[in-house]
């Protein structure tokens, strides 16, 4: 089986810590929420990292609120893309009030124009258990069932990536393969 990661990294977050993320030794692509942080960032990423377009952008510079002026939020548009790409994997969560929010259209056009698709989140498997044991499980449900299949992308948070470890490079003495995100 061949899969691969794309991994939400919250810069914002007190918690954050690069220490934790050199442990990795796997290939994944950081699923990044646009701020000053994670644009400041981006170095460290090696050019492996994806944005993700949902109500958690906070700065006024990259924020997407249904109440501002079209053309604050084209320039809002405009600073995402100057900031991180327009070469990148762009995402949206359409679980998110953005995605149901009356200037979505407004939002996916302007990013369409400037040749940038927008991915839906949802379309990635996402790994998440209310304790260790039942992430695991999950991950090992969809190993096991992808076995002879066209690759698949997982999505998940950077904590339960760490925790995952274990278990991937269990599967990888299997014979799986954990390729970049868009080559499985």
């Amino acid at each position: 089986a061949q899969y691969s990661f794309l991994v939400l990294t919250n810069f914002d977050d007190n918690e954050f810590s690069w220490e934790k993320i050199q442990k990795v030794f796997l290939d994944f692509t950081y699923l990044i929420i646009p701020s000053k942080l994670s644009a400041d960032n981006i170095n460290k990423m090696n050019g492996k990292y994806a944005i993700l377009l949902n109500d958690e952008i906070q700065e006024t510079n990259y924020s997407l609120k249904e109440n501002y002026s079209k053309q604050k939020l084209i320039n809002n548009i405009r600073s995402i893309i100057i900031s991180f790409g327009k070469n990148k994997t762009y995402l949206i969560d359409e679980s998110s009030a953005l995605y149901s929010s009356k200037i979505f259209s407004m939002l996916r056009d302007e990013l369409s124009s400037r040749g940038v698709e927008l991915f839906s989140l949802q379309k990635f498997s996402f790994l998440k258990g209310n304790s260790k044991e039942q992430l695991y499980s999950l991950f090992e449900f969809y190993t096991t069932s992808l076995k002879g299949k066209k690759g698949k992308t997982f999505f998940v948070d950077l904590d339960n990536f760490i925790t995952l470890q274990p278990s991937i490079e269990k599967q990888l003495k299997m014979g799986d393969k954990v390729v970049a995100v868009g080559s499985e």
